[in-house]
């Protein structure tokens, strides 16, 4: 889906399309780090152990602005920034260990013994353990709120503004939201 959503796109490609385009790579991405720090061969590749959330935090925002464009047609300003914010606090508190050797890592990761230690999130510089989930869970569930929002809300009424998603479209964005 992510080689389809970014190489097949219309000639009109619009930044809605380049949202969703890098959703699925962030979202590609999460799923295939996840998979190998769950399975031995996270041996080949010990520098992405806990990197998987970089684009997890990525991913749902990336899901909003591609609604939030789609439907209002609003662009990216400087308050958006703000949607980065769980993500640096992230590289802030990892900083440390993604500094750290290959060697170090995995010695790390040999010594969780089971999945739910190693997604624990123990290792970082100055949040408690387990916070970054607890921060995951509270950030999907707060776009999930705000894309609700966005598909329900009233539709402006001034004549400058463009017009809104059909209600084709508005369908099937409720069934990407539900699903």
């Amino acid at each position: 889906i992510a080689l389809l959503v970014t190489f097949k796109r219309r000639k009109q490609a619009n930044e809605a399309s380049r949202f969703l385009a890098l959703y699925y790579w962030a979202s590609l991405i999460s799923i295939s780090v996840s998979y190998l720090v769950t399975t031995p061969y996270l041996v080949y590749f010990p520098h992405l152990f806990r990197s998987a959330q970089l684009f997890i935090l990525l991913f749902m925002p990336l899901s909003y602005f591609y609604i939030r464009q789609t439907i209002s047609y609003k662009t990216l300003g400087l308050i958006d920034l703000l949607h980065l914010l769980p993500l640096l606090v992230f590289v802030a508190d990892y900083f440390p260990f993604f500094l750290l050797s290959g060697e170090r890592k995995l010695e790390i990761w040999r010594g969780l013994s089971d999945y739910r230690l190693k997604a624990g999130f123990k290792e970082g510089w100055f949040m408690p353990e387990g916070s970054h989930i607890i921060i995951r869970y509270a950030s999907m569930m707060l776009y999930w709120i705000l894309q609700f929002r966005l598909l329900y809300r009233k539709p402006l009424q001034s004549s400058g503004e463009k017009d809104l998603a059909s209600p084709i479209q508005l369908t099937w964005f409720r069934w990407l939201l539900w699903t």
